[in-house]
């Protein structure tokens, strides 16, 4: 195991949520192995273990005064580890899971002796007594080396609460990590980034589902000491699209200037009506690319790869990039079956629902450290032609799997408003382009009364038209233009605008 981690040193990831110190032999008084894996973990928790070096090896475990049986030259063990041929990393999961099952012999052994123990002195114990706490030891000894069952303990759900409370109250926090572009939004859903939650937005097709990812990533990252952002791009957009849609956003300038070169020799006119000069349109372009260069922001293109092996690329990220216990966001684009050939003949909802299911486990299980979740997971699904009904609720609107609604702990659709809303709904909301719905919230906000059905007046006396005229969720209204994004209001402030005297019309429009 050791040589596989020194020789190919990626395959670490592949295992080291499943074994641990424990499992390296400490017989004959030699820590070595044990001592030796400590240091490996230690290089990749903090990003150093990309290449292995001997020199490093060596004296980190003399630094460590580590000495191995029978006073073997360390220099000389560690070359001969290193030179043992491993040709692949393929054989990680099986080397690792002997590796386990030599731990797991060593603790029945131990555990052999400490029953024989037990019964030479029972201490006035009975048989069933007996019986029972030799249960206890061998179901203490499944409970640590089953996979399904580790961490899965009853504990007392109430234990400590007001300790809890208190603590919280003398050290006030977020629940999740705040975007501050989404003030509205957040005082009623909670925040987008949750550690150990999937929130999932729906959208058509071109209808800016990416767009509001990266936006979202992006500046809760920002906001919040630059915490890494993992983008994982499932077939969608290229590098390079990704990179100049960023800094159009940050410049205000036409990615197609970008695109095409034509940023350092071109005026340009916003929507203010406001003409830019070449020598201004250079600088923002170039103080928005130094400040893009800043940011902690990390993209892979995960295209056809199984969702095993996606993962998998999460979890080398995290442990090499981020480090045990340091919050990150995961960004995903996004959910669909992918992968072929591993997916043949099975339909693509069950595909989709065990994809989402397995990254819900890697999130809030896998990547755990004193009870709290590190990565908090935002990703996108497309909607079905039913998703440009205005008057859908939503159900059913997913176009591979209604299951996405069930497992995501809020589920939010993006729609553009379309010209028959603009007319209806009130001018001040007149600048907003899209509008984005909670259908399942889990984590509300400070303002959750605010997530309830509107109803918009229908006509005024000289019958105009000023609504909707019928009820319907709340939702909030943003504003979407050129990659960047920001809060309008929302439909219960709208609703309130069109108030006479906080007396809302009657069905027919009359007050």
């Amino acid at each position: 195991m050791l040589s596989m981690f020194m020789q190919h040193p990626q395959s670490y990831y592949e295992v080291s949520g499943f074994i641990d110190d424990e499992d390296f032999y400490t017989g004959n008084d030699s820590y070595a192995h044990r001592t030796l894996f400590k240091v490996i973990k230690s290089m990749h928790e903090n990003g150093e273990a990309e290449v292995i070096d001997r020199e490093v090896l060596v004296n980190r475990l003399q630094a460590a005064n580590v000495t191995f049986i029978d006073n073997i030259d360390t220099s000389e063990y560690i070359r001969v580890l290193m030179s043992d041929p491993i040709p692949s990393s393929k054989a990680t999961q099986s080397i690792a899971e002997e590796l386990k099952d030599y731990t797991t012999r060593r603790h029945l052994y131990k555990n052999a002796d400490t029953v024989k123990a037990l019964v030479r002195n029972p201490e006035g114990k009975n048989s069933v007594q007996l019986i029972r706490e030799c249960d206890q030891i061998y179901n203490n000894l499944i409970n640590k080396f089953s996979s399904s069952t580790s961490n899965r303990n009853p504990v007392l759900l109430f234990e400590g609460l007001l300790g809890d409370l208190n603590d919280r109250a003398d050290n006030p926090r977020d629940v999740g990590i705040p975007c501050p572009t989404f003030p509205i939004t957040e005082s009623i859903y909670g925040e987008f980034i949750v550690g150990g939650e999937i929130n999932i937005i729906g959208a058509r097709p071109g209808d800016g589902k990416t767009t509001l990812l990266l936006h979202i990533a992006t500046q809760a990252s920002l906001a919040n000491n630059n915490i890494p952002v993992l983008h994982l791009d499932n077939g969608e957009m290229s590098f390079d699209q990704l990179r100049y849609r960023q800094v159009s956003e940050a410049s205000g300038i036409p990615l197609a200037l970008l695109q095409k070169g034509k940023w350092r020799n071109t005026t340009f006119t916003n929507e203010l009506g406001e003409t830019l000069s070449e020598a201004q349109v250079q600088r923002r372009v170039v103080d928005a690319a130094n400040e893009c260069e800043k940011r902690n922001f990390h993209y892979v293109n995960v295209g056809g790869l199984s969702v095993e092996e996606q993962i998998q690329v999460a979890r080398n990220f995290y442990y090499s990039k981020v480090g045990r216990a340091k919050p990150c966001i995961l960004s995903y684009d996004y959910l669909k079956a992918g992968h072929a050939r591993a997916n043949a003949g099975r339909e693509v909802r069950h595909v989709i629902h065990e994809n989402i299911q397995r990254w819900k486990d890697f999130i809030n299980e896998e990547i755990v450290f004193d009870n709290r979740c590190a990565i908090g997971m935002i990703t996108a699904a497309q909607l079905n032609r039913e998703g440009n009904d205005l008057n859908n609720s939503g159900s059913g609107q997913f176009a591979e799997a209604d299951s996405i609604q069930q497992l995501g702990s809020n589920t939010f659709v993006l729609k553009r408003r379309s010209p028959e809303q603009e007319a209806r709904e009130h001018e001040a909301f007149s600048r907003a382009t899209h509008r984005l719905t909670n259908l399942k919230p889990r984590n509300m906000g400070e303002k959750s009364h605010e997530h309830r059905d509107v109803l918009i007046p229908v006509f005024d006396d000289n019958g105009n038209i000023v609504g909707n005229g019928h009820s319907e969720l709340n939702c909030i209204f943003l504003r979407i233009n050129n990659f960047s994004i920001e809060e309008v209001g929302d439909l219960a402030g709208m609703a309130n605008l069109m108030r006479f005297n906080d007396i809302l019309p009657d069905q027919d429009g009359h007050i």
